[in-house]
């Protein structure tokens, strides 16, 4: 009896020895790096992390959207390790940086393409920016008066104090506001879904990476625009953003806390240089 439970035990710390393994190579491998912030550069961030996983097992990155205003907030009370932001530290956040005892670091990590979406069935090709900010606002809200169907214009937007709402805002009407008839919605891929969905069509906007993510579903269409009336409509693309040729081009930044930077974030933050300044 003792001996048959002795080889039974046996046989258990045998089966357990690829688990504990296992378990001791996962614990070596337990360097966290928290990134939040920016919804236009989570899928982009994302694709990185993975990119940089694979190079660096011993090192995972963690991606999660919410805004730029929480991802640098976030930074600050230190429940993540890295923002991602579509636009520069405004002063009541480098106000919460001098409470929080934190020294921000800022770093210039890509620009891209904010593009403007509709349904693929939608006929209306191009925008000017004098049409798009028009939509924006509430001035416009027939397609017939951009040379479209009699149809109402369904506007999807991120929340006004988003970082590309912020750009768009700064860009095309500094003086103005977002048409309090805009429909809300807190991230770009609830805004592509809702237009692939919307008949009459709707308009909206998003990043260049989740944008042709979409496309290439055959979810939305991009809409081409025009610097003005005798200006010739271009599309957002790779190309027309390292060229700058698209007229609505937006810097995105990281931000962390220099003082308190662990070195397996400086090798991630060091590893997004390489990945060049004009991204999807």
């Amino acid at each position: 009896m003792m001996r048959t439970s002795l080889r039974g035990l046996i046989a258990v710390c045998v089966l357990l020895i690829p688990f504990l393994s296992m378990t001791l190579v996962h614990g070596q491998a337990s360097k966290l790096i928290r990134v939040k912030g920016s919804n236009v550069m989570a899928g982009m961030c994302d694709a990185w992390g993975t990119e940089f996983n694979n190079k660096n097992p011993g090192i995972r990155v963690h991606v999660t959207g919410g805004g730029t205003a929480a991802g640098i907030e976030a930074v600050f009370e230190r429940t993540a390790d890295l923002a991602m932001a579509s636009r520069r530290l405004i002063e009541k956040e480098l106000q919460l940086a001098a409470v929080s005892d934190a020294k921000p670091a800022e770093m210039a990590v890509a620009q891209t393409a904010v593009v403007i979406v509709t349904h693929p069935a939608n006929p209306v090709k191009e925008l000017t920016l004098a049409q798009l900010k028009g939509i924006l606002t509430g001035e416009i809200a027939s397609w017939n008066q951009v040379n479209g169907p009699r149809e109402s214009i369904f506007l999807i937007t991120s929340a006004p104090e988003s970082g590309t709402s912020s750009f768009l805002r700064n860009t095309l009407f500094p003086e103005d506001y977002l048409s309090s008839d805009a429909n809300v919605r807190n991230f770009f891929h609830d805004i592509l879904k809702e237009i692939s969905l919307k008949k009459p069509p709707a308009l909206g906007y998003a990043g260049l990476y989740d944008a042709m993510k979409a496309v290439q579903a055959g979810r939305v269409k991009l809409l081409a625009l025009k610097r003005d009336e005798n200006s010739p409509a271009v599309l957002p693309t790779l190309e027309t953003v390292k060229d700058r040729t698209y007229p609505l081009i937006m810097q995105l930044y990281f931000y962390w806390d220099k003082d308190r930077a662990p070195e397996h974030l400086k090798q991630f933050v060091d590893f997004c240089k390489t990945k060049g300044t004009s991204v999807p």
